[in-house]
């Protein structure tokens, strides 16, 4: 297991080499300038000569082959730079937000969970009953609702239209279930799907027949022996899934004003401000490579006969 962890370390590097790369160059060749960006255009062409300052201060006048070097060569180090906006170490502009995002995405995972699973289980033990088919059309809504609409919706409905709970903001728990909810609706219907039709392949074999036939109670053979061997796929998704939040978290946070990596990799978007951006998108893909990680680990766990040579 040692090795197995350590080969895929190692194999995260080239990974992450990959991205920063194509991230650094496509903030490279889009539109906008980070001098413009953040000072009056009227001043900067008044005085030309503070614009080129600025960019030798920056590093814009290098070549960008140049400006990436010097950017891996001080990644290496922990230092990802300065924002060009607050002058603020990269680092730790990041860090500050990497609380309230978790706290985000763990509030998703734990509530949509509870729910797909949950639902996927009562769907296949009930199959073609009206629940399951009413659980499964909900799963289908929840799978093909946009995000930011959803987001959107709710604020109107239930932090507006009828004020049950904060429309945004960030604090208390009641500021962080509009944000979980929206964030966990695709995952919580995708989830009850795999859940169904894994539940569905376990309960077939040979050995539920055999568990049934000892006259073991119904839920001992559902929750004991059929779900622990339906878990491996949805583990997987599990994982994927809450990697996947925290790139999905751009939109939510945005949408609800939540202070986390998401919004602040959008704010430094729209300001230009490439190390800020990199080093929100480097963090963004270690979390992906780490949960990938621990969802490996997992499996041998949940299944004894899952092994790592």
């Amino acid at each position: 297991m040692l090795q197995f962890i350590l080969r895929r370390l190692l194999g995260a590097i080239p990974v992450l080499l990959c991205i920063t790369l194509v991230v650094f160059l496509l903030m490279f060749v889009i539109p906008g300038d980070p001098i413009t960006a953040l000072i009056d255009p009227r001043a900067a062409e008044l005085n030309p000569d503070a614009v080129k300052l600025l960019r030798a201060k920056w590093g814009l006048d290098h070549p960008v082959h140049i400006r990436y070097w010097k950017f891996l060569c001080n990644a290496v180090r922990g230092d990802l730079g300065k924002s060009y906006r607050t002058n603020q170490q990269v680092l730790e502009a990041v860090l500050q937000r990497v609380p309230a995002t978790l706290q985000l995405a763990a509030a998703s995972v734990a509530w949509a969970t509870l729910v797909g699973v949950s639902a996927g289980i009562i769907s296949a033990v009930k199959q073609y009953s009206v629940i399951d088919f009413l659980f499964m059309l909900l799963a289908l809504i929840g799978v093909s609702m946009p995000v930011f609409w959803l987001g959107l919706m709710l604020m109107y409905l239930v932090g507006v239209r009828w004020p049950l709970l904060p429309p945004s903001g960030y604090g208390t728990w009641q500021h962080l279930v509009l944000p979980s909810i929206t964030l966990g609706s695709a995952m919580t219907a995708l989830l009850a799907r795999i859940t169904r039709s894994a539940m569905l392949n376990v309960i077939r074999l040979e050995y539920i027949t055999t568990a049934r036939s000892k006259g073991l109670a119904e839920r001992t053979v559902v929750y004991k022996h059929a779900l622990r061997n339906a878990l491996i796929p949805v583990v997987t998704v599990i994982g994927l899934q809450m990697a996947g939040l925290m790139g999905g978290a751009v939109i939510t946070e945005s949408v609800f004003g939540w202070p986390g990596v998401g919004r602040l990799t959008v704010d430094a978007i729209a300001w230009r401000d490439m190390p800020l951006v990199q080093g929100c998108v480097l963090f963004l893909a270690c979390a992906f490579v780490v949960v990938s990680l621990m969802v490996d680990v997992v499996y041998a766990l949940i299944d004894p006969r899952v092994r790592y040579d």
